[in-house]
């Protein structure tokens, strides 16, 4: 009779922590408060081609396009966009953050002062001058 009750408790104590342990892995398997707004951001709009840009709107770190204006960042006479502190960090102190190539001249360009390009996913992609930006946006279409 003992070994009959045991493995009632056993079985009752495991069919009701079940709904616990499924809760538990549910929120192992949901985003963090502690992550960074970029890694939950979403794309700005829901545009379905290229368009261009407002640098306003663009964490220049994680070159993504957001519906709201971004934090301006100065670094000597320019100012760059991020979207939280770890981005504010990182374009103060990379020189390599603040640059990227323009995809038709292949030439270097400083993303506080290129022309930006934006994606239907919010993706973002810099240009040395609105013509280069005009002809990217021509080829996607």
């Amino acid at each position: 009779m003992t070994l009959r009750i045991a493995s009632l408790i056993f079985l009752l104590t495991n069919i009701l922590s079940y709904p616990l342990a499924a809760q538990s892995k549910e929120k192992e398997k949901a985003p963090s408060s502690s992550l960074h707004k970029h890694e939950q951001a979403a794309p700005a709009q829901s545009v379905a081609s290229w368009h261009k840009a407002d640098p306003k709107r663009v964490c220049m770190v994680t070159d993504m396009e957001f519906p709201r204006d971004q934090m301006p960042i100065k670094v000597k006479d320019r100012t760059y966009y991020g979207c939280c502190e770890n981005c504010k960090e990182r374009l103060g102190t990379d020189e390599v953050v603040r640059k990227a190539v323009d995809p038709i001249s292949g030439k270097s360009v400083d993303k506080a002062k290129a022309s930006i390009a934006a994606g239907p996913d919010g993706s973002v992609v810099y240009f040395e001058n609105d013509a280069n930006l005009e002809k990217f946006i021509a080829s996607k279409k």
